[in-house]
């Protein structure tokens, strides 16, 4: 029985913020107000530097079962082929209930949210009820939620049947949607959204992109008569707002060409005469990220009077480390880079998991790898691993409520490499971890010289009662100067070194395992097999930054 599915995208406005553009380009407006682009030339672009796309996705409600995970690699699939692929983060929340909306809102503060489910005559949308069943969200209701949690959202996509009121209501908060007032083919509905997203991940505007999409129905699907319909908030115009920033197109006439023209050579006078007194100001990190300028870094070494005398009886395969001379380690240099302000929990993990469940299965005591051969080890998800993962009998990956902010623990190498890359991201190689964790002052802790306390680093709970990581970020001392917390306690975490080398990968830092706070240090490593699970071994991801627009530094 053909698939049928209702196709609905929400449209794209511009959260424009003073600190995020030159105040040129954006006014400051009213509170409760959305910006209007006047003309395509003053384009208001999203400078945000990370677009997160909130997947919401839930298969009850109807005998039909939806493709949703097919849907997810197409939108992943087409994200990836843009030029512009780079800034944007697909966040997947699937099995959704009401409350995991809300919570993902409130959480994520997504650009995007774009919801794969059901759809009813009534104009409701159908998620998972609790703690089984169905529940069906009314048209009002949405449109509620998104007016109290509309402050980042720019683009929403209504991905289910008669799905038209819902468009109607949630413009209002969102700006633009499209809707689909009759039935869609599961497939279409799949090339659509592809086609949409890749486009956007070009830099073409939300009504190229919806125009792109439509065309992939008519080319793919031509006996498919349903079509979306794109609304728009009176004065708002989808043909000039676009999600990241983009080169400016060719002007046809040539008028303007050359006024254009005048008005840069204009410009570029100015600030020629300008120049001893400009300095371009950088733009923010990625969200949940901070940012290294990067430089020089002398790895495993300490100045003398830094590192603490108590440590200075660790062996090489304690710490690497040596008490100095400094100049007898060579200088190595740190590319600009920017790493993830916390580790990865066992929430996101299994999100992720459970996006790519026709990718993975479960092997004896919980381990899960690829389907396909040689199996890759991914992770350990069982209560002997201190529980943050179980597996449903559904085949589904579960966090629980309890755990689920605890750092991912008992996963590889392999696994922790597959979910950066999945995020745009990789894991961070060695130095810059190293230079995240002792600052280019060489301090012997993350967070400077004072020794670790047991009320403010997770540290030396191998026989404690609760023996076990806490939250990902609660631990009040373990925070660096730069804002990235839990390098030194928490848990270790994996490291690429950059090279392929048979004799295992390198984890950095301390953990809640860690004996004394000499296990602490910005230069602690081990090597070990890439597909070991270390109850106290976790990761966070990096991302490299090579353009000096974003690191704010002249070549």
């Amino acid at each position: 029985m053909t698939h049928l599915k209702n196709k609905s995208i929400a449209r794209d406005v511009v959260a424009a913020r003073a600190d995020w553009t030159s105040p040129a380009a954006v006014q400051p407006l009213p509170s409760g107000t959305w910006p209007v682009a006047r003309a395509r030339s003053n384009r208001i672009p999203a400078v945000r530097p990370r677009v997160k796309i909130l997947f919401v996705a839930a298969n009850v409600g109807c005998h039909a079962q939806l493709a949703l995970d097919v849907e997810y690699r197409a939108i992943e699939d087409g994200i990836r082929a843009g030029r512009y692929r780079d800034a944007f983060q697909l966040i997947p929340r699937l099995a959704a209930r009401p409350s995991d909306l809300q919570q993902a809102l409130l959480e994520h503060c997504p650009d995007v949210v774009h919801f794969a489910c059901h759809g009813t005559s009534q104009a409701e949308l159908v998620l998972l009820a609790e703690p089984t069943g169905d529940v069906r969200v009314s048209s009002g209701a949405l449109g509620a939620m998104f007016r109290v949690l509309r402050d980042n959202v720019t683009l929403v996509v209504l991905n289910a049947c008669c799905s038209d009121e819902q468009a109607q209501a949630i413009r209002r908060s969102a700006g633009l949607v499209i809707g689909m007032r009759t039935q869609i083919e599961d497939a279409a509905a799949i090339s659509f959204a592809s086609a949409l997203y890749g486009a956007l991940a070009y830099g073409r505007s939300v009504r190229d992109a919806f125009e792109l999409g439509v065309a992939a129905i008519q080319a793919a699907h031509r006996g498919q008569e349903a079509r979306p319909e794109l609304f728009e908030e009176p004065g708002l115009d989808a043909s000039l707002v676009s999600l990241v920033n983009e080169e400016p197109r060719p002007v046809r006439r040539l008028w303007t060409l050359g006024g254009a023209v005048v008005c840069a050579s204009l410009a570029l006078i100015w600030g020629l005469l300008r120049i001893p007194e400009r300095r371009g100001a950088p733009p923010p990190p990625s969200r949940g990220m901070a940012r290294f300028s990067g430089g020089l870094i002398r790895p495993g070494v300490f100045a003398r009077s830094q590192r603490p005398p108590m440590c200075s009886s660790l062996t090489a395969e304690e710490d690497a480390a040596i008490s100095g001379p400094l100049d007898e380690v060579a200088e190595i240099r740190v590319d600009p880079f920017e790493l993830d302000v916390r580790e990865v929990s066992n929430r996101e993990f299994a999100d992720w998991l459970n996006a790519r469940a026709d990718q993975w299965e479960a092997t004896a005591h919980g381990i899960l790898g690829t389907r396909q051969q040689p199996a890759i080890r991914f992770v350990v998800a069982s209560e002997d691993c201190v529980g943050g993962l179980t597996v449903t009998p559904e085949g589904r990956v579960r966090a629980g409520a309890e755990k689920a902010s605890w750092p991912v623990v008992c996963v590889t190498w392999y696994g922790a490499r597959e979910y950066c890359r999945a995020q745009g991201k990789r894991l961070p190689l060695e130095a810059e971890w190293e230079l995240a964790a002792k600052g280019s002052d060489g301090r012997p802790f993350p967070w400077g010289t004072e020794m670790p306390r047991h009320d403010g680093v997770m540290f030396d709970l191998r026989d404690a009662a609760g023996a076990h990581p806490g939250d990902v970020g609660s631990s009040p001392q373990d925070v660096s100067l730069e804002g990235v917390r839990d390098l030194g306690g928490s848990v270790a975490e994996w490291g690429d070194d950059g090279r392929d080398r048979s004799d295992g990968k390198t984890i950095r830092g301390g953990s809640w395992a860690s004996r004394g706070p000499c296990y602490l240090l910005g230069s602690g490593r081990k090597r070990v097999p890439a597909e070991r699970f270390g109850k106290d071994v976790g990761f966070r991801c990096a991302s490299s930054v090579i353009d000096k627009s974003i690191t704010g530094r002249e070549e």
